[in-house]
């Protein structure tokens, strides 16, 4: 029986490794249609998905030559019922995942969070108190956090091989992606069995930590309230409030210290072996 869902692609991960950039160029393939909104986070969170197939459909531009449905959720990766959905609601769904360095990664994610405000202690405080414990159910005051449990890639690539099979599975390094874009986005078309794209890219990156702010304060959702909607969607607007919002963003630390990057790299020995044998990268932390 033919499935009620669009999608049929999916970005799962992992955070802080280059998902944003990489949704946006599966987008520009114009037989791949990405979701006009990230992070739906539809197969991981009940409410979401006790919405249906409907709703998630709605998240898609109807191209007019789209082989592909696709979206991206970095809760996905390391929350097994959604691969469990994906491979039970989707037809023959094909899953994309970006991987960093494992401690690169960690370190990223709570450096994002820092910049955004949702995060004051010490990197060490942080991995110590919340390396585990995700549930996309249950956030707390300070988010998402499991620092060390987004990078344990042995368990997690295990188990989207499983759920969806080995033939539909691609992971990429996100150094690869940085490196030589146009031959990484080439393997991911011959993977989605779609002709590569004839016109070399010009590769922007879409999320980067040093440009984040934190939310908006009342006040200021207040007064923007009072502008115009054409001038609130405008480029000039949304560059203003971007600068507005990182004056006062607050500056995480460039770098971990030794006890820090001890207990990471032990936390995740297994894991550092199996992304520097996966993509033959050594002492690369980047």
């Amino acid at each position: 029986m033919p499935s009620k869902y669009l999608c049929n692609l999916v970005v799962p991960g992992v955070a802080k490794s280059g998902t944003s950039s990489l949704h946006e160029y599966l987008g520009a393939h114009p037989m791949i249609a990405m979701s006009l909104n990230k992070e739906p986070h539809h197969f991981c969170r009940d409410a979401q998905y006790s919405r249906g197939a409907a709703a998630h459909n709605e998240l898609f531009e109807r191209k007019p030559d789209a082989q592909y449905f696709g979206e991206s959720s970095t809760g996905y990766l390391p929350w097994p019922p959604a691969a469990a959905r994906i491979a039970r609601d989707l037809d023959n769904p094909k899953a994309i995942i970006i991987f960093r360095h494992p401690v690169a990664r960690c370190f990223s994610h709570y450096r994002w969070r820092y910049r955004l405000g949702l995060e004051n202690r010490s990197f060490l405080d942080a991995i110590k108190n919340d390396g585990f414990g995700f549930n996309p159910e249950q956030p707390t005051k300070l988010g998402y956090m499991a620092y060390l449990e987004f990078s344990q890639y042995t368990h997690q690539s295990r188990l989207w091989e499983e759920a969806l099979g080995v033939e539909n599975c691609l992971f990429l390094a996100s150094s690869d992606l940085r490196q030589d874009h146009d031959g990484t986005m080439a393997k991911c078309f011959e993977f989605l069995g779609l002709p590569s794209l004839k016109t070399r890219s010009n590769p922007e990156n879409f999320n980067e930590t040093t440009t984040l702010g934190p939310p908006p304060t009342r006040v200021m959702t207040g007064l923007a309230g009072f502008l115009p909607s054409n001038f609130k969607s405008s480029p000039f607007y949304r560059r203003m409030r971007g600068k507005v919002l990182r004056v006062g963003a607050p500056v995480p630390p460039e770098a971990m210290t030794s006890e820090e990057r001890t207990l990471v790299t032990d936390s995740l020995k297994e894991e550092i072996a199996w992304y520097e044998a996966r993509f033959a990268i050594r002492n690369n932390v980047n």
